[in-house]
């Protein structure tokens, strides 16, 4: 079965220009890594939503920029949850642009999904080293 990768936009205030190109990169890495999702949903949601998001499955009463859920069924789905209004005040934050940070949330969900974790600083320090692999890896498909 093709993955299929769906954008949702429960965030009226943004939208991403350039789904075709995030969407042939997420399939690459995770053809790369040989994971097998069918079906990928990246929703997009306010301050408010990402908080109950975060409370009621994680048990964070905190924002955040982004949370990752893989079910195990037998079409393999996988919803990755992200938060612009974080976007933009850790873009700020980290002096980074809001595209940048957008991708680099991107792709620490997806490394999730993979089975990457940021639970103690040596994995923290092991996912940030592939999120800049998988950011270079991007690059140079948009320059192919």
């Amino acid at each position: 079965m093709k993955l299929v990768i769906n954008f949702f936009y429960r965030s009226s205030l943004f939208k991403i220009k350039n789904e075709l190109q995030i969407k042939c990169w997420i399939k690459f890495i995770l053809k790369e890594k040989n994971v097998k999702i069918n079906f990928l949903s990246i929703i997009f949601v306010g301050r408010k939503k990402i908080i109950e998001i975060n409370t009621k499955f994680l048990k964070h009463k905190y924002e955040t920029d982004t949370i990752s859920f893989k079910y195990d069924t037998l079409i393999n789905e996988a919803d990755i949850f992200i938060c612009p209004f974080v976007l933009r005040k850790n873009a700020i934050l980290f002096n980074n642009s809001f595209e940048n940070e957008m991708l680099r949330v991107l792709i620490h969900g997806i490394l999730h999904l993979i089975g990457f974790e940021d639970s103690s600083l040596i994995k923290k320090r092991k996912m940030k080293k592939e999120e800049d692999i998988c950011l270079e890896k991007y690059k140079r498909l948009l320059n192919e």
